[in-house]
């Protein structure tokens, strides 16, 4: 008898266990039908098969087929625009460590949206804009813009670049006994060592009052946009029940949702999931800094104000972006692109090599903020400033007319705020 009542005992307890058990995989899996279901509105159908082989491999390889056609499509375009015109990417005048235009060139850019042709003004000196003399006028205070094709205005029209634009915003603002002269001194494709290059041999020369700074995504472009780099386990991972957490945050989203609440430096988990990015980042900031410490030095030796900007833009295309496409960039801020990037790291999926070069230029411009304010030169957040306008890059870097008045809006009260300028009037008096 008291046999039989053990027994029954054992068996209850087993009921209650096994019964508990059941209740706590009903819940976990209605957790993670409902989380599925709320991710998959929010990012698409493709979560709803998260953990198999599709959603971890054949969605990596459509994404890359994807690009590949997309490239394939953009850079055909592209080159038929090459072949028929003499366009702004083509500037072959070689000099010692820089390339830039000939003399009076003729030029052409095409517009992204209506795909009108309109020609570009190459001056005397082999820049864009009206032309001016070598030696400095003495009613002139002289601004050299130093930077690349967002700078020189790649895909605007001669009145819609930031420089033109900061030239009509310093004269309408200042009037005193001298006028504000702009040199767009910026050449498509350059990077640091090129702005550095042409400065010293060239912008020097044109005894600058002020010398503005707006680059950084030519650096970064250190992969090609088809170019894939695939997640890697975390170095630090190590452990059999690690192992098997991070098998299971891989095959369900509740797991890797807890995972996330607890995970306090994701931006570290990404960095280690892709190894060359560190490494190839590292050397990027390196040489990109040797350029700027000798811009910065060459200012400080002749007493030229130095205004930083950092510059904002995405990992989209190369060749331009849809307008119907550039519109769901609109209040997607630069770094929520970039946390996005890295999730598709953490998720063990490939980038682009669009999206490799664009978490290079966070780290670059992250390192561009402490910099100016480790040498205390002045500095003007345009991330910032077009973050919640984002819709108006044309391409992966390059602005339309609108964001290069803010540009220009940003440059000019910080020049002003240096006290360039004997009367000031106010914001109020410029027409848009």
């Amino acid at each position: 008898m008291v046999e039989t009542t053990s027994a029954r005992r054992t068996s209850a307890f087993g009921g209650r266990v096994a019964f508990v058990a059941y209740l706590i995989v009903t819940v976990a899996l209605l957790l993670e039908l409902t989380l599925r279901g709320y991710f998959a509105l929010q990012v698409g159908p493709r979560v709803l098969a998260y953990g198999t082989p599709w959603y971890r491999n054949a969605f990596s390889e459509h994404r890359k087929e994807e690009l590949i056609k997309q490239h394939t499509r953009e850079r055909v375009d592209w080159h038929k625009n090459e072949s028929t015109l003499n366009t702004v990417s083509k500037h072959n005048d070689r000099k010692r460590g820089y390339f830039k235009f000939f003399p009076n060139e003729t030029k052409y850019i095409k517009d992204i949206d209506s795909g009108k042709i309109f020609p570009v003004a190459i001056n005397s000196h082999g820049f864009r804009g009206k032309d001016f003399s070598l030696s400095k006028p003495d009613d002139v205070i002289r601004v050299l813009t130093l930077g690349a094709s967002s700078t020189f205005g790649f895909f605007n029209k001669d009145d819609e670049t930031y420089p033109y634009l900061l030239e009509q915003r310093l004269n309408k603002l200042c009037h005193g006994s001298k006028r504000f002269e702009v040199i767009n001194f910026a050449i498509p494709d350059a990077g640091s060592y090129e702005i550095r290059a042409m400065f010293i041999a060239e912008g020097l020369a044109l005894d600058p009052d002020v010398i503005t700074f707006y680059e950084g995504r030519n650096d970064s472009a250190r992969l090609g946009p088809i170019d894939f780099r695939q997640a890697r386990e975390s170095e630090t991972s190590t452990g059999w029940l690690h192992g098997v957490w991070n098998a299971t945050t891989r095959a369900f989203i509740l797991a890797r949702f807890v995972d996330e609440q607890f995970a306090a430096h994701t931006h570290v988990l990404a960095d280690n999931a892709l190894g060359s990015l560190r490494n190839i980042g590292a050397t990027t900031i390196k040489w990109f800094f040797l350029g700027l410490d000798e811009i910065r030095e060459a200012a400080e030796r002749r007493n030229i104000l130095f205004i930083v900007a950092n510059q904002q833009a995405n990992s989209k295309s190369w060749f331009g972006i849809p307008a119907a496409q550039r519109i769901d960039q609109k209040g997607v801020t630069y770094s929520d692109e970039v946390a996005g990037i890295e999730r598709i790291l953490q998720r063990g999926e490939p980038i682009s090599g669009y999206e490799f070069d664009f978490l290079i230029h966070a780290r670059l411009m992250r390192d561009l903020r402490n910099w100016t304010k480790k040498n205390e030169l002045p500095f003007v957040d345009i991330i910032s400033l077009l973050d919640q306008e984002r819709q108006h890059l044309v391409s992966w870097v390059h602005l339309d007319a609108y964001a290069n008045g803010l540009i220009a809006d940003a440059l000019a009260d910080e020049i002003l705020r240096h006290g360039l300028c004997a009367h000031k009037l106010s914001t109020e008096a410029i027409p848009e």
